[in-house]
C-alpha cells in the first residue's frame, strides 16, 4: 500500500527523495487533456516511441476527465500500463481529490504544480500538446516550462498539421528545443495577374504551417490594376498578420520588395527565413508535332 502510494505520487508530479537523486531526461512530453486530444496525438506519439534512441511519454490530465485506462485503449496499450511501475504514462488525476469544480483555479493549479514536478524529473526538450487545448492548461504549461532550468519548447499543433510532422521525432534532441525559434514571413510581389495571384494565395491557404505565425505582405507598384487589388483586399489570411505595400510613384517591383523588406526586419534574436513570391502565368512545354 505504501509503495502503491508513493508510485502515485511520484507518477502525478511529486518530486521524491528519489526523483530528486535520479534525474531523468526525456525527448518528448505528451500532454492530452481529453480523449479527443489522445486520439490526436496518437499518431506522433507513436513515431517517437517507436524511433530508435527516442523517449518520450504520455501525460493524461485522469481523474474526473477520463481514465488512465480509456487513453491506453486508444494507444492500443495494455491497460495495466496505468499501474505498472515504470516511465511510460502519467495520470495527473486531475479534480480526483479536489472533486468537481466551477472555478478553473483548481485545474490550473493541478496541473501546474504536477507539470512542474514531472519537468523537474524527466527534464523534457519540448513538451507537445494540440493548439486547442484550453486556454488555462496552456497557462499552466507556460508557467511550468518557464520555471525550468533548461530550455524546454512547448509546441501547440494544429490538429490537421499532426499528421504532418511526423519527422519531428528523427530531429536531434539539441534541436528540439528550438522549435519555436524559426520564424517564415512571406512577400509577395504583384501588380496584373490577378488570376495568377489568386492561384498563388489558394495554395499558401492550403499549406500546413504546424501552427506557427507566418506574417505575410503584399508589395505592388502605382500601375497595379483593379483586380489585383480587390483580390489582395478581400484576401483573409489566417497564419499572421496581412501588410499591403503600395507605391505611388514608379518604382519598380525590385525596389518594392527591397523596401518592404527592411520594413519587416524581425529582432536579431530570431532567425528568419523570407519566401519573396510573383505571381505569373503558367508555362506550359510545347507540343510535339
Amino acid at each position: 500500500m505504501r509503495d502503491e502510494q508513493w508510485w502515485r505520487a511520484l507518477t502525478s508530479g511529486y518530486v521524491t527523495q528519489w526523483a530528486a537523486m535520479h534525474p531523468q531526461k526525456v525527448d518528448a512530453l505528451f500532454y492530452a487533456h481529453s480523449l479527443s486530444e489522445v486520439h490526436a496525438l496518437a499518431l506522433l506519439l507513436e513515431r517517437f516511441c517507436t524511433t530508435p534512441g527516442c523517449k518520450a511519454y504520455l501525460v493524461v490530465s485522469g481523474g474526473g476527465h477520463y481514465p488512465c485506462k480509456e487513453a491506453a485503449a486508444v494507444l492500443k496499450w495494455p491497460k495495466v500500463v496505468c499501474k505498472e511501475r515504470r516511465f511510460k504514462i502519467f495520470d495527473l488525476a486531475v479534480g480526483a481529490l479536489s472533486g468537481p469544480s466551477h472555478s478553473e483555479v483548481p485545474v490550473l493549479q493541478a496541473v501546474y504544480s504536477s507539470m512542474r514536478g514531472i519537468i523537474r524529473m524527466h527534464n523534457p526538450s519540448v513538451i507537445v500538446a494540440v493548439a486547442n487545448v484550453d486556454a488555462k492548461i496552456k497557462d499552466a504549461f507556460r508557467m511550468a516550462a518557464d520555471s525550468a532550468i533548461n530550455h524546454i519548447a512547448f509546441v501547440l499543433l494544429p490538429r490537421n498539421s499532426i499528421s504532418k510532422v511526423l519527422w519531428m521525432a528523427t530531429l536531434r534532441p539539441t534541436s528540439l528545443p528550438n522549435w519555436n525559434r524559426m520564424r517564415i514571413s512571406g512577400n509577395i510581389i504583384t501588380q496584373n495577374r490577378a488570376k495568377s495571384l489568386r492561384r498563388l494565395l489558394a495554395s499558401l491557404r492550403n499549406t500546413y504551417y504546424v501552427g506557427d505565425e507566418v506574417p505575410i505582405s503584399f508589395n505592388m507598384d502605382s500601375r497595379v490594376d483593379a483586380a489585383t487589388l480587390n483580390t489582395v483586399n478581400s484576401f483573409d489570411w489566417p497564419h499572421g498578420g496581412k501588410t499591403l505595400r503600395r507605391r505611388i510613384i514608379q518604382g519598380g517591383l525590385i525596389r518594392t520588395q527591397r523596401a518592404g523588406g527592411q520594413q519587416l526586419r524581425p529582432p536579431r534574436r530570431l532567425t528568419p527565413f523570407s519566401l519573396s513570391m510573383r505571381a505569373r502565368r503558367p508555362v506550359f512545354p510545347a507540343k510535339q508535332t
